[in-house]
């Protein structure tokens, strides 16, 4: 009888173990990141002033995309055009456009480097973009060329909840500021009454606004500074 009460708890403490083992794993994998105003911060990604992440692998080369604030205001991305694979960028040339009907805006690379691969999912669907922006929504892979120079312009996820938060005060004051009425509301959130940037506001915005858009929010350097 010892010997079976001894084997039976022995047993139950080997699938208490796992369980705890397996709800940490669990918690790991549901909760990457941080999350600012609604907003997901990967943790251990880096972050141009130009909305664009760059994820670091183990092979040297960097992973890029547009990060959850970009995507979420723009809404749809209809197409994306990049630069020709083995194409060399330095960093602050054109690498890649998204379009929504005539409506596009431009970004800039965040490293120099040579471009080894595009995530031919991403050009073909699009739908990872929003739903899973920082790990199936990667949309091209780099060789960088001057990463130990070039890291210290970008900003880990740790230090950008309070740059995001800058982002999104400056894009309220960006929309409150236009002629075009985009004061629309949904599900009770608006743009003025102090709710947060709402999936597709610029979706309903013209080419204009889209431009001075990309002037401002799109720079390569920083227009508000990112807290070190």
């Amino acid at each position: 009888t010892m010997v079976a009460l001894f084997i039976i708890s022995t047993f139950l403490c080997f699938i208490l173990v796992d369980y705890i083992l397996h709800h940490r794993k669990q918690q790991k994998i549901q909760s990457p990141a941080l999350v600012s105003e609604k907003f997901l911060i990967p943790r251990g990604y880096f972050f141009s002033p130009n909305h664009l992440w760059v994820h670091l692998l183990p092979s040297g080369n960097a992973q890029i995309g547009i990060d959850d604030f970009l995507q979420k205001i723009i809404g749809t991305i209809e197409h994306i055009h990049l630069v020709p694979n083995n194409s060399f960028v330095r960093k602050g040339e054109p690498l890649m456009e998204v379009a929504q009907g005539e409506k596009t805006m431009t970004f800039t690379s965040p490293l120099t480097g040579r471009i080894s691969m595009q995530n031919k999912e991403i050009l073909e669907a699009r739908t990872s973009l929003s739903s899973d922006p920082y790990f199936a929504g990667w949309i091209l892979e780099i060789i960088p060329e001057h990463i130990g120079e070039e890291i210290k312009s970008l900003s880990l996820a740790e230090q950008v909840e309070q740059w995001l938060k800058n982002e999104i005060s400056r894009f309220r004051d960006f929309i409150a500021h236009q002629q075009t009425q985009l004061a629309y509301a949904h599900n009770g959130i608006t743009m003025f009454d102090g709710g947060i940037p709402i999936n597709g506001v610029l979706q309903n915005a013209d080419k204009k606004i889209w431009s001075e858009f990309e002037q401002q929010f799109l720079a390569t350097e920083p227009k508000n500074e990112i807290v070190q």
